[in-house]
């Protein structure tokens, strides 16, 4: 069955060319302008998502109404910059997934239908059912509101930071991961630290202030709930560091903190059974699987990876984190915008867990551990490294040398028989 996109735009070349694009990718794509009645072609479509081209005089009012008026359908944009402020502000309201170039590529498709397996994998009755077993979930701060409100107004970041000291803990918390190893800054400034952050990282912190909330789980789960909080900045320490080590750079400055929260399905698991957890833990210091959501599985019937992206998907979180979140603990990633942070995310999760003393048995390829030695301890064993390849290419080529001498003879050899052979057959006697 074809995925149904609708496309909202005035520009009459964005929507030739993602007309062109889409369906080549078994996508059917139906374009509209903004002055038609949207609400009924909505309706009678019923389309998998919606594409609004934000790139001409589209007003965020439209956002919004399609958000009261068709929750259930993912809404996408299409914009010049993803990095403007009216997009950005788009983006953390969650009125929309993503953000498209005016220009589509081969990636456009993968991305849309990327989304719509991620929303599929989520609403799955198995989550719905564990997710409605719980008494409550985590939520947002009240101060939410004013921050999106102050983000509406265009209000400068300290107007910000106002509205956030209003939470002494959650300025405390942000305080905490710009000062952490992940982002090697130090400062007390708190409008200094959100100007590092950026508005999506900043959610990122908001969520995880509000998941790791003591009020959320029973006394009795507290340690426990500890113990979740400090692999989850470990792991957002670690991802830090392998990713500049794998691949030489930072991560960008949007997804710094999704590590930080990556996690947060086991939160859930704690919360809908506190004795299944402290089996769950105890299990996981043996456990040897690289891959341990299948623990999860075995003991909950649920993995954490679903649980989290329900979870963000509810708060509206950014495509990008939910995918992120959904798949890193799976062996092959499909959008290849995630893939290098899972690689490394993926990584540092399991060495988080064993800094903790869990996983003890689980093995992590030393191109991830790396990174972590001292350097001049590195340097030598690259040095090492490199005499062994260049012995071991020597050995290889005296092999093939000595073989090729030896081949040689052989051929010399053959060519005697024949010869031998020959003046036999005309002079019998020489035999």
């Amino acid at each position: 069955m074809k995925i149904q996109v609708l496309l909202i735009s005035e520009n009459e070349a964005i929507c030739n060319n993602y007309l062109s694009r889409l369906s080549q990718e078994n996508i059917d794509l139906f374009t509209i302008k903004q002055n038609e009645k949207y609400n009924n072609v909505i309706r009678n479509l019923r389309p998998d998502a919606i594409i609004i081209d934000m790139t001409g005089s589209l007003k965020i009012e439209i956002l919004e109404d399609l958000k009261t008026n068709f929750p259930d359908i993912i809404r996408m944009l299409i914009s010049n910059s993803a990095k403007d402020k009216k997009i950005v502000q788009i983006v953390f309201e969650g009125l929309a997934k993503t953000v498209f170039n005016p220009i589509p590529d081969i990636n456009t498709s993968i991305k849309i239908k990327n989304i719509l397996r991620i929303r599929n994998e989520i609403d799955s009755d198995d989550v719905k059912e564990f997710i409605m077993g719980l008494d409550t979930l985590p939520s947002l701060p009240t101060l939410y509101h004013d921050l999106t409100q102050a983000l509406r107004e265009d209000k400068d970041m300290s107007v910000i930071a106002k509205i956030i000291k209003k939470e002494p803990s959650l300025a405390a918390d942000i305080l905490k991961t710009v000062n952490s190893p992940a982002y090697n800054i130090e400062t007390s400034s708190l409008q200094t630290a959100l100007s590092f952050l950026g508005m999506n990282s900043l959610k990122d912190v908001i969520v995880s202030y509000s998941s790791f909330n003591e009020s959320i789980v029973p006394p009795k789960s507290i340690p426990y709930l500890k113990i979740l909080q400090d692999h989850s900045r470990l792991s957002n320490d670690y991802t830090h560091k392998i990713y500049e080590f794998l691949f030489k750079k930072k991560i960008d400055k949007d997804s710094a903190s999704i590590p930080l929260i990556g996690n947060i399905g086991l939160v859930l698991l704690l919360k809908s059974d506190h004795n299944k957890f402290v089996e769950y833990l105890e299990q996981l210091k043996d456990y040897s699987e690289y891959n341990y959501e299948l623990l999860d599985e075995e003991i909950f019937n649920m993995t954490h990876s679903k649980l989290g992206g329900y979870l963000f998907n509810w708060w509206e979180l950014p495509i990008f984190t939910t995918d992120v979140v959904l798949n890193h603990h799976k062996e092959f990633i499909i959008n290849p915008d995630t893939r290098d942070l899972i690689e490394a995310f993926n990584a540092a999760d399991i060495l988080a867990w064993k800094k903790l003393g869990y996983l003890k048995n689980a093995h992590v390829d030393e191109r991830y551990t790396d990174c972590f030695m001292d350097p001049v301890e590195y340097r030598k064993k690259m040095e090492q490294k490199a005499k062994d390849e260049r012995e071991k290419a020597e050995a290889e080529n005296r092999l093939k040398s000595s073989e090729q001498t030896d081949s040689l003879e052989e051929i010399a050899k053959k060519e005697k028989v024949k010869k031998k052979s020959f003046w036999a057959k005309i002079f019998p006697w020489l035999n």
